[in-house]
């Protein structure tokens, strides 16, 4: 395979990783936020656990989308 064709999928592979980085982070934050409010509001729980709920699955799939990206990239 050429070296320009190696370089390119490198560097898809390094924006794939820095965008699954990047979800992590978002995911994090959105979790922590729900939890924050959760933790703070004395309102019906059902509608609550829902977004709590939510922040945590978008939190799992964020970071088994990093490792798929990591697997990805060091496999490269």
């Amino acid at each position: 395979m050429p070296t320009d064709a190696l370089f390119e999928k490198l560097r898809l592979a390094e924006r794939r990783l820095t965008a699954a980085e990047e979800r992590v982070s978002f995911c994090r934050a959105a979790a922590t936020k729900a939890s924050a409010v959760l933790g703070g509001e004395f309102v019906s729980r059902s509608r609550d656990v829902t977004v709590h709920e939510n922040a945590v699955i978008r939190l799992m799939e964020a970071e088994q989308e990093y490792v798929e990206a990591e697997r990805q990239y060091s496999a490269g």
